[in-house]
């Protein structure tokens, strides 16, 4: 009688444990997109302490054959694993993807105590770790085929970081960053420099600002409809500017313009802030600028196109969301768990 009232508890903790596993091998399986791409992790010393990442590795991707790499990080209080949309798309693709923890996030360590500098140097210190990887693509001049990006905290990152690889380039003469990509950042709020729009140089830049995006890109005077507002950047005078048009003119939103030798873009999906963390929109801008900004900086440097590196081109389908599926699949296969543990 007691193993008959036992029996329907086990039999519900077993499912629950069935499904945990089976569930997370898929959403795993999602995230190194189907055995062709190696996940590791990885932690490596820099100039202002430690930072922790996951390394995304093409199979196929080494000293002989290297690619582009991109990095990307995460907002404010967040950390690598919010970066999977461009992560595991890109990486796909066969991009070399590194999505770290900012400085006092996740298993990152920042030893230097200017409060909130953080940022600052965050991205630009992983670049020069990408950079000095063998996998690494480089042209001719030894100028870096590596894009960066980020969400908000991680969007100003990226920017600092550009602004930076410009002030090195005026003693070294090499570039390490090709391409930005800056996500739910506006470049007002970038005071590391008076002008910072003018050190994007002969790079392919852009930047992800939605409509409805609560925190910046505001081209009207707040009001009683509150942060969550329409918003169009294409038609802000700091949009304009960074898109390299004369004041009063209008830009035009997934349009690339061309400016200092580079270019330049703004994509505008009609989403809120934390959504370009989840949103199928943000994730095929991502996919089309990495394609469009690399194909460009690639026929500059005079190195042959994209395919011919193993990167695929001219597809926007994705996966990540189904890593979210399994995943909470998984999590809520857990939570059932309680029942059958108390029962038992």
């Amino acid at each position: 009688n007691m193993f008959k009232k036992l029996a329907k508890p086990l039999n519900l903790l077993i499912l629950c444990l069935v499904v945990i596993l089976v569930a997370s091998f898929a959403a795993s399986t999602v995230q190194n997109s189907f055995f062709s791409v190696k996940v590791d992790k990885v932690m490596f010393e820099t100039a202002n302490g430690e930072l922790s990442g996951l390394l995304y590795m093409p199979r196929g991707v080494d000293a002989d054959n290297p690619a582009p790499a991109v990095i990307t990080t995460h907002g404010y209080l967040n950390n690598k694993e919010m970066q999977e949309i461009a992560a595991i798309e890109l990486s796909n693709r066969g991009y070399v993807v590194l999505a770290f923890d900012m400085y006092d996030h996740g298993d990152s360590v920042w030893e230097t105590p200017a409060q909130f500098q953080f940022f600052v140097q965050a991205v630009y210190d992983a670049v020069q770790y990408m950079y000095d990887q063998d996998y690494v693509l480089k042209d001719a001049a030894g100028n870096g085929m590596i894009g960066v990006s980020g969400h908000s905290m991680g969007g100003f990152s990226a920017t600092a970081a550009v602004i930076l690889d410009e002030m090195d380039f005026a003693t070294s003469g090499i570039r390490k960053i090709a391409t930005m990509l800056s996500v739910g950042s506006d470049f007002r709020y970038i005071w590391i420099v008076a002008d910072p729009i003018s050190y994007m140089g002969p790079r392919s830049a852009g930047v992800v600002a939605a409509h409805y995006d609560q925190f910046f890109f505001d081209n009207v005077t707040p009001g009683s409809e509150g942060s969550v507002r329409y918003k169009d950047f294409v038609l802000d005078p700091v949009g304009v500017a960074f898109l390299g048009l004369d004041p009063g003119d209008a830009g035009l939103p997934s349009t690339y313009f061309q400016e200092a030798g580079g270019q330049r873009v703004i994509f505008t999906p009609d989403e809120t802030h934390p959504q370009n963390t989840w949103s199928l929109e943000t994730g095929k801008d991502t996919v089309e600028f990495f394609e469009t900004a690399f194909e460009f900086q690639f026929n500059k440097a005079g190195l042959d196109g994209l395919e011919s590196y193993g990167i695929t081109t001219g597809t926007t389908g994705q996966t990540w969301w189904l890593k979210e599926a399994f995943t909470l699949i998984a999590l809520l296969a857990l939570i059932t768990m309680i029942f059958p543990l108390f029962a038992l």
